[in-house]
């Protein structure tokens, strides 16, 4: 196991940091917690609204807790993660969801492949990576490049923020992600997978895609749906429309496959799932704010009328 000794030895100059965040955590959380602790100089917790880190014993010199005051969306609390992690006097922060969790040795590695790539001159926005859960991460052909990295597991230099700024806290949650590889991308940066990192990752609850009563099979996979709540699936697509808006210009065909993987996973959604009725609405909702540019939290009047529909 890499301790944090190792870590600084190998990279004297660095001083990586995670941020984490967190929303009703889990028990688990802690010991996932104690894990990162051991690969970096300081974790910061950042409970978006609801007031669940004092019941969890993540005392000690090196977890700092923050607790919201109100469920604000995980861009914004990502940014205040990162506003304390850059006051600490972090050189890297590595991004972290609270049902995420890595190898132990995966920071430092991800610290030499990145500074192996700056040494080429190249201009590295983060490394991510390569697999998550089940699913190897899609690259774009014959390149190491993710197509659309997931936010959880990226070690990016503090400085890249400094160039392209954080996350949109517009969008609130969903998309978040996707929307920074835009921004970073169009500034002249790029995103890395580390060959060979895994990174066990909830999905959410995984429902088996069947056609007249048997498991789908395409191109030699069983295929699944996974489950997402009707108020998730309304910020995904509103958000999916809302990235039409905001960086259209040079990713038409990259926004077109993200679009097409968003309308099969919400169909699929409105057919297989128990609240099927709420997943339309919501999906009706979403779609119009989208249109509108309505961003933020989802609306209190589409929350009710969502919750109508689940009865």
């Amino acid at each position: 196991m890499t301790d944090r000794s190792d870590m600084t030895n190998a990279h004297s100059s660095a001083r990586p940091m995670a941020v984490v965040t967190a929303f009703r955590a889990p028990e688990d959380l802690v010991g996932r917690i104690g894990a990162l602790n051991a690969q970096v100089d300081k974790v910061v917790i950042v409970d978006d609204g609801s007031h669940s880190l004092g019941r969890l014993d993540l005392a000690g010199p090196d977890v700092v807790t923050i607790e919201l005051d109100e469920n604000i969306g995980i861009a914004a609390a990502l940014n205040v993660g990162l506003d304390k992690a850059r006051e600490l006097g972090a050189t890297h922060v590595l991004t972290m969801d609270q049902d995420s969790a890595l190898p132990d040795d995966y920071v430092a590695e991800a610290l030499r492949h990145l500074e192996h790539l700056q040494a080429q001159g190249l201009q590295v926005a983060a490394v991510s990576p390569a697999r998550f859960g089940e699913f190897l991460v899609s690259t774009k052909p014959g390149t190491p490049h993710p197509r659309d990295p997931i936010q959880s597991g990226q070690v990016v230099p503090v400085s890249v923020f400094d160039d392209v700024g954080g996350f949109d806290e517009r969008l609130f949650i969903d998309g978040v992600d996707t929307e920074f590889t835009l921004r970073a991308r169009g500034a002249g940066y790029e995103f890395w997978v580390l060959p060979g990192s895994d990174m066990d990752h909830s999905l959410g609850e995984k429902i088996p895609v069947t056609v007249f009563g048997k498991h789908l099979t395409l191109f030699g996979k069983k295929r699944n749906h996974y489950y997402h709540a009707p108020f998730r699936t309304y910020y995904a697509v509103r958000n999916g429309l809302v990235l039409w808006r905001l960086h259209r210009r040079g990713n038409v065909g990259w926004l077109t496959r993200r679009t097409i993987a968003l309308l099969w996973v919400t169909a699929l959604g409105i057919v297989l799932s128990a609240d099927r009725g709420a997943q339309f609405v919501a999906t009706v909702h979403g779609f119009g704010d989208g249109v509108r540019m309505r961003l933020g939290r989802i609306p209190e009047k589409t929350l009710r009328v969502i919750a109508r529909r689940r009865r």
